[in-house]
């Protein structure tokens, strides 16, 4: 479930993003992700943050 300040930032947004657009963030932010992080580094990561 959303938490209070996504919901209130999603409702900033009057129109959603467009799907090439949505497509294209995914896309940049998975190049970054695996430029800058080694799959263990990541794993350490996720384990910091709670989701595994």
């Amino acid at each position: 479930m959303p938490s209070h300040s996504q919901q209130s930032h999603k409702q900033q947004f009057k129109q959603p993003l467009h799907e090439n657009e949505v497509k294209h963030t995914a896309k940049s932010v998975a190049k970054w992700t695996h430029k800058h992080f080694s799959p263990s580094e990541f794993s350490a990561w996720q384990a910091k943050q709670g989701g595994i």
